[in-house]
């Protein structure tokens, strides 16, 4: 067994032990156990290894105790808070410290670790730590006494000290004292550690409470700056000796410190055993001092030594990682110098924290969100006035609340200019902004398909502009904000560009030819944003008072009505004309009659065409005969009259039709067909301008095949010509119009 005192440590390790995990898995502990005097620090020292390539993610000290059981990660447990520190590092080493030991602390220590590709790795050996005070022990009968320095657990080999009325006995080194004991001894004994004076037994006496003492049940006292502290002492004092004076004082000097007024006091002297406390407020950092209570009487006095060390200490904030992810853990720590065994209250920007999951000096952040970013402080809940000065805890989280709004608010004229901005809600700030656009590419009985476009390369600005925008711009634009921690989109924006309307055009109802006391509609149509408002419909440039919807009826129609329309459509932002549509009156006869006259002209025109060739040819074969029969004076460009006769099939009878056709040269035609048995006449007249050689008129005879028993279709025909200079009559002739061409035509009665 050794001693080992090591500056304010002091503990006895019996051997050391390793525990072997697996292979290349091992944890070392130095102590096996540990014996440490109360009020003193101990450290409880290991080493542990692991597989080359693997990396350590946790490590973490626990406890058992046999009527509490585990007590996990102690290091986050209120009552070590301030005294417990994780010396060791993700390595090899895992050594713990724990200051300021209290008999509680007593129990078994466990380290257990755990990497990316394994559990936590632990051991079921560990370190037994007690934790003892020294206390003096008075034994033996009569006159004889014996003095023995005790504690809870062995500390053998150590060297003792020995006080009488808190002076240090030369030569007494081992754990216990023996001397003669007289009934008038009125002196008290304590004894200490060689290396730990400070940490001294009480005093005792050895004649009942007829002695000198004072004792401190609290040798080391925690302040803040700020606070209020009570310091509190017993005494005793020999019966046969009268106490004149009781007081504090601290360093060297005898002064009643209740002569100051920051300090005060009360004494309970009921009982033999004295209580007397000391309360000083306001603490300051010169109020840090050693506190010592003195009893005077006529003949001296007696003070408390050593007396009880006042520690000043201010209160921080310690966060372990002051930047984190949202969706992270994190725990925040009121630290001070010493350790304080005050309730905690905790501040984020001024106010008080209440939704948190809250321990003695710890604040729990699981899981952080970014309404958790800010400035924090904390106070003794006693005294919430002395707060800590602020530690601010940074949380990051990619962009949120994306959104796109428009400049300038309102109605988007088209031609304009407008400028989009995306807004964001991000830590870090947002880093890039990149602008798309949704084009309606087609609709689909599903929904709508929409193609999306990043607009450029150089839109990655907070800010879109659109200048000179048009209708085609009026499709929905979103921007997509990003930073380290990610990126997120904004919805969509649609931009609703309002234009004047398009070229109008009118349609016509019915379409085609608009026949006298008909009806017809004219409907005005135009493209336009927002939709068109007024209609106004125009007749040769004159407003038309009764129209001023989209369509224009016009009832019963008239000659008058005829002539140019054209209309005007016109919304908020402005107005257009359309084309003019000329609508032409028709009269007189339908469409119908129209095709059937003329249906009849073309059959007419074919039987003139017939009758002129054959006529053209029975000319052609009568020529030699003609000519043989002519006096010699027709040689002289005079010729006497040419006789044919034509036989021809009678042509089928058309329908009656009527036809007027005014040309230079005038030609009516009437043709009426009856049923029954009725005669078809056909009347002709053609006008030509005669040739001058041309004096003597020809005369042809055309006779049809007649079916017997069949009454006569006789059409007449009259040709004319005229002769500028017409040659003279020749005499004995007859009366007939000599430039006249007459046929007669006989046809078979059907």
């Amino acid at each position: 067994m050794e001693l080992r005192t090591t500056g304010s440590v002091f503990v006895v390790f019996l051997c050391s032990v390793a525990v072997v995990l697996g292979q290349d898995w091992r944890v070392t502990y130095t102590f096996q156990r540990v014996c440490a005097l109360r009020g003193s620090s101990v450290d409880l020292s290991c080493s542990y290894t692991y597989p080359r390539g693997l990396t350590v993610t946790t490590t973490e000290w626990y406890k058992w105790k046999s009527d509490q059981g585990y007590t996990y990660n102690i290091q986050d447990q209120p009552e070590y808070a301030g005294r417990v520190q994780y010396r060791g590092d993700k390595d090899r080493d895992c050594t713990l410290t724990i200051t300021d030991l209290r008999e509680s602390d007593s129990a078994s220590y466990y380290f257990r670790f755990k990497t990316y590709y394994s559990e936590w790795m632990h051991v079921s050996k560990g370190i037994s730590l007690s934790v003892t005070a020294l206390q003096v022990t008075v034994t033996g009968l009569y006159r004889y006494k014996t003095l023995t320095c005790s504690s809870t657990c062995t500390l053998t080999g150590s060297s003792y000290i020995w006080y009488q009325n808190n002076q240090h006995l030369q030569g007494e080194t081992r754990n216990q004292y023996s001397k003669n004991v007289y009934s008038d001894d009125v002196n008290s004994y304590s004894c200490a550690v060689a290396g730990h004076e400070d940490l001294r037994s009480p005093a005792v006496c050895v004649s009942g409470q007829n002695c000198w003492s004072v004792n401190y049940p609290t040798r080391r006292v925690c302040v803040l700056r700020g606070s209020s502290v009570d310091i509190s002492s017993t005494y005793t004092h020999p019966s046969d000796h009268k106490i004149t004076k009781t007081f504090w004082f601290k360093g060297e000097l005898f002064s009643d410190l209740k002569d100051y007024h920051e300090y005060t006091g009360h004494e309970n002297s009921e009982s033999k055993v004295k209580h007397n406390t000391l309360r000083v407020t306001g603490l300051r950092e010169t109020d840090s001092a050693e506190y010592k209570f003195r009893m005077e009487t006529r003949g001296g006095g007696y003070s408390g030594s050593p007396g009880v060390q006042l520690t000043f200490t201010d209160i921080k904030v310690e966060i372990e990682q002051r930047s984190v992810t949202e969706g992270d853990k994190v725990s925040l720590t009121c630290k001070t110098k010493c350790s304080v065994s005050l309730n905690t209250s905790w501040f984020r920007n001024g106010k008080l924290v209440t939704n948190r999951k809250t321990q003695q000096k710890l604040l729990y952040l699981d899981p952080v969100s970014s309404e958790d970013a800010g400035r924090y402080s904390c106070a003794v809940t006693e005294h919430q006035h002395l707060r800590s000065p602020e530690e601010t805890l940074n949380v990051t989280y990619k962009p949120r609340n994306v959104s796109v709004s428009v400049s300038p608010s309102g109605e988007v004229v088209e031609g304009s200019s407008v400028t989009l901005t995306c807004s964001s809600d991000a830590n870090p700030p947002v880093q890039t902004y990149t602008w798309y656009k949704e084009n309606i590419t087609s609709s689909k009985s599903s929904g709508q398909n929409y193609t999306i476009t990043n607009i450029s390369s150089e839109d990655s600005g907070q800010n879109y502009t659109i200048t000179k925008i048009s209708s085609e711009d009026s499709v929905g634009y979103y921007c997509q904000a990003k930073n380290q921690q990610g990126r997120t989109n904004s919805s969509s924006v649609v931009l609703n560009v309002h234009y004047a309307p398009r070229k109008p055009s009118v349609s016509v109802s019915p379409s085609g030819e608009v026949v006298e006391g008909s009806s017809v509609t004219l409907t005005c149509s135009s493209d336009a944003n927002p939709p068109v408002q007024t209609y106004t419909w125009y007749k040769e440039n004159i407003i038309l008072s009764k129209s001023s919807g989209q369509s224009y009826t016009i009832s019963n129609i008239r000659s008058e009505d005829s002539g140019g329309y054209y209309c005007q459509a016109g919304n908020t932002v402005g107005d257009a004309n359309s084309s003019v549509v000329m609508n032409t009156l028709v009269t007189g006869i339908s469409t119908a009659q129209a095709a059937a006259a003329g249906t009849t002209v073309s059959v007419l025109l074919s039987v003139i065409l017939l009758s002129a060739c054959l006529l053209c040819r029975k000319k052609k074969t009568l020529k030699p005969y003609s000519a043989s029969r002519q006096p010699a004076s027709n040689k002289q460009g005079e010729s006497g009259p040419v006789y044919d006769n034509i036989s021809a099939f009678a042509l089928n009878p058309v329908p009656a039709v009527q036809t007027h056709t005014h040309t230079d040269t005038h030609t009516d035609t009437h043709t009426d067909t009856h049923t029954g048995q009725q005669d078809d006449v056909i009347y002709t007249t053609v006008d030509f301008t005669r040739s001058k050689t041309q004096d003597v008129p020809l005369y042809s005879t055309i006779q049809s095949v007649q079916p017997q028993n069949q009454e006569e279709d006789v059409q007449y025909a009259a040709v004319q010509f005229n002769r500028p200079n017409p040659a003279p009559r020749v005499t004995g002739q007859t009366t007939e119009d000599p430039s006249g061409l007459y046929s007669t035509v006989t046809r078979a009665r059907t």
